[in-house]
């Protein structure tokens, strides 16, 4: 039909520097099979997320934060909880980690 356009959805954009971050967060466990294990998600998913070749869903953050104490704010925004931005907490102290109570 003329003049009838039709819809394209785009492909989601990733945060910038997420898969950045996510690496970080996976590296403390050492080994991707043991960031996978500790998650419940196989070692595929984890290097797919690693490479930036997929997003992993908001469960899968939640329990990567959890088990590493980094922020969620951190690992979606650069930001930890005072609002400090990436670089200074690279440069400072590295990445914002949650308080123990």
């Amino acid at each position: 039909m003329k003049g009838k356009r039709q819809f394209r959805p785009r492909a989601p954009r990733a945060v910038p520097g997420l898969v950045d971050r996510l690496r970080d967060i996976v590296d403390t466990f050492g080994p991707i099979t043991e960031a996978a294990r500790v998650i419940e998600r196989s070692e595929g998913a984890v290097r797919k997320w690693c490479r930036g070749k997929s997003e992993p869903a908001a469960s899968d953050l939640r329990r990567l934060c959890e088990a590493s104490g980094y922020s969620a704010e951190w690992l979606l925004f650069g930001t930890d909880l005072q609002g400090r931005c990436e670089r200074e907490n690279r440069v400072l102290a590295g990445p914002a980690r949650l308080m123990s109570s």
